[in-house]
Parts: structure tokens; sequence; C-alpha cells
């Protein structure tokens, strides 16, 4: 797979992993803010490089499907406002989300973790 089709399968991937979000969590108005950006605004080598950077420390606990990931990493969001950090974290814990979403949930960051490993390998 070259650098480009992983660029391209990131891009695709996310998009459609925040539409998911989107259309689960229909007000929480920060996926769609970064749904657009993500598509219009952002180059995605520049989101990959970042996102790269951010998961690649937690590859392990992702295939491992280790929940300190969700509750404990906070470098994944750098940046972001602490309570959406925790709302983050919130969404976890509660009810809202049954195993079928949280297996659903590894499986977008399993794949985005995948991404990730390969595009390191062209830097």
């Amino acid at each position: 797979m070259s650098k480009t089709e992983v660029l391209i399968m990131f891009r695709k991937n996310l998009l459609d992993f925040l539409s998911n979000l989107i259309e689960q969590f229909p007000k929480e108005g920060d996926f769609v803010l970064l749904k657009i950006l993500l598509s219009d605004q952002i180059p995605i080598e520049e989101a990959m490089k970042i996102f790269s950077e951010r998961i690649l420390p937690y590859v392990d606990m992702i295939k491992s499907k280790d929940e300190r990931f969700f509750l404990e990493s906070t470098d994944l969001f750098e940046g972001v406002a602490n309570d959406k950090v925790n709302y983050f974290r919130n969404i976890w814990l509660s009810p809202s989300l049954n195993q079928d979403d949280k297996d659903n949930l590894w499986k977008w960051f399993r794949l985005f973790a995948n991404l990730a490993v390969k595009y390191s390998q062209f830097n």
C-alpha cells in the first residue's frame, strides 16, 4: 500500500467514523465541525501526521482492547478542551454505549492504529 493509498483510506474512514458519531450523538455539534474541518479545511496529510503521532504510543492498548485507552489517555485529545476529553470518558462509561457500540469503536480505532503504523513506515 502506497503512502497516498494510506492517506486516502484514512480520510475516507475518518469521515465515515465521524458520520457514525454524528448519527449516534446528534446533539454533539463538535463532531459536525470536526468533519467539516477534515473534509475541507485541514490537509489530510497534516491530520494523519498529528493523529499518527498521538495514537502510535497506544497501539498495544488498542489491539488488546484495554479500556484505559478511552478512560485515561489524554494525548489523543491534546488541544481539546478538558470538558470534551471528559465527555469522551463519560460516553464510554455511560449506558448510552452498549457492548456492540464499544466493539465498533474498537474496530474503528484498530483500523486507525493500523493505518498510523503503515503511514509511519513512510516517514
